[in-house]
């Protein structure tokens, strides 16, 4: 968790620059909770990409920070969908490419894997014409709105929604799935029993 935290700090608040709460050099905020669960992609010791993963019938991210992106459609309160957060690789050109497409196939298989049918989230325009240009179905639960300024003091913009797994194209979901031929899968929970861990 702590090198995951890191790496949260570098891409978000150093590379992105977005205003997020530090502990030390770590990222880490009010949901990082024993209801999160999170997943990080690994090549060799360094972490590349990321996520979390938590219910909707918890407080999470989206709808608790972000409630006036969602007009046309409240957020989800179900046990059944949970909220993707803090999703993102680092890297440059196809190197970047390849793992984005390996975060959001261990998103999906995540995701099934833990029952849930839909996947909810706020993203930025760029993350959503991405899962646009590799075929994942989207639905807006409104228009995109301001999220605030970064720490250059940029108008930031994102767009809320949800993955609704089930309306995913068959050729998506094979190639999410190809993306992952190569990735060698440690569940934790396999480790160490199936209590949960603390975040």
């Amino acid at each position: 968790m702590r090198r995951l935290r890191l790496f949260r700090k570098r891409l978000f608040v150093d590379e992105l620059g977005w205003d997020l709460k530090l502990v030390g050099e770590e990222e880490r905020d009010e949901f990082d909770t024993d209801d999160a669960l999170h997943c990080a992609l690994f090549e060799g010791h360094k972490v590349v990409g990321g996520f979390r993963l938590t219910p909707t019938d918890r407080p999470y991210l989206s709808r608790d920070i972000f409630p006036h992106l969602a007009t046309v459609r409240p957020f989800p309160v179900r046990a059944d969908m949970a909220e993707i957060s803090r999703l993102g690789v680092v890297g440059e050109g196809t190197e970047r490419f390849r793992r984005a497409l390996a975060v959001y196939g261990l998103m999906m298989e995540v995701a099934r894997a833990q029952g849930f049918v839909s996947l909810v989230a706020v993203a930025d325009l760029t993350y959503e014409r991405f899962l646009r240009r590799i075929g994942i179905a989207t639905h807006r639960y409104g228009p995109p709105g301001c999220v605030g300024t970064d720490r250059f003091g940029r108008t930031l913009h994102a767009v809320a929604g949800e993955i609704p797994l089930g309306e995913q194209p068959a050729q998506t979901l094979a190639r999410l799935r190809a993306s992952l031929q190569d990735v060698e899968i440690h569940d934790v929970a396999s480790v160490f029993g199936p209590q949960r861990l603390s975040a």
